[in-house]
């Protein structure tokens, strides 16, 4: 059950969770996407490689960082 916010004194849903609504019907659909980034941060190689559910987890998670 979502929880309100008062705003202008009406009373509007607001999520839970981040990101929670924000995909819309797809975002169940399982349609597995993999990222991976490789990189120095600080002078240590970072190896960065993750599966997401789908394209809109991967977008909720990362923001743009992995937009093409």
């Amino acid at each position: 059950m979502p929880r309100h916010h008062r705003r202008g004194g009406r009373l509007r849903p607001v999520a839970r969770r981040r990101g929670e609504g924000v995909c819309g019907a797809g975002s169940d659909l399982y349609d597995p996407v993999t990222v991976s980034a490789t990189g120095v941060w600080d002078g240590v190689t970072v190896d960065y490689r993750k599966t997401f559910p789908n394209q809109c987890k991967l977008r909720l998670r990362t923001g743009s960082v992995f937009d093409l």
